[in-house]
């Protein structure tokens, strides 16, 4: 008799486990494996404002950055409208991401009318300046940082604004 309640205890404890498990196993999952064709950000820059671009003034000249004053880059390897960065490339050179939101056609200023957006292989949208994709470099950790800018033989470059 003894055996049994304890077997029964027992039944009944791997139920509401199970049961938990699969009532709240979706809400606590918290992140999402990313494809291999999309980058993780750097946690150590802060996290981008979609949809404005700004310059921004060094000893190289007058350059394109995003609303944070994070620096934006340019790679030879791209051909316009296409973004040929992918796999290692998007986890050192992830792209400045379009929000889908913003009316690029309503932005005033002579800065805005060079961008535009592509779409990436895996579906999600990038912004692009005068037809180029617009990426940021992962080994920035500040403000201001061009450190990019000539990687790779001159194949990543800041968009200078002055020429």
């Amino acid at each position: 008799m003894h055996k049994k309640i304890i077997g029964s205890v027992i039944v009944a404890i791997l139920l509401i486990l199970v049961a938990a498990y699969f009532y709240l196993g979706p809400k606590l999952q918290t992140t999402e494996n990313p494809s291999n064709n999309q980058a993780q950000t750097n946690s150590s820059l802060p996290s981008t404002t979609t949809g404005i671009i700004k310059s921004a003034s060094s000893s190289l000249g007058n350059y394109l950055t995003d609303s944070h004053s994070r620096t934006l880059y340019t790679s030879s390897a791209d051909k316009p409208g296409v973004s040929n960065c992918i796999d290692q490339c998007l986890v050192n050179w992830p792209p400045y991401p379009y929000d889908g939101k913003t009316d690029l056609s309503k932005m005033s200023g002579e800065i805005y009318k060079p961008l535009g957006k592509i779409q990436r292989n895996n579906g999600t949208w990038q912004y692009t300046y005068n037809n180029q994709p617009l990426y940021y470099y992962k080994g920035e950790t500040k403000v201001g940082d061009t450190k990019g800018n000539g990687l790779n033989n001159g194949a990543w470059s800041i968009i200078l604004l002055d020429q």
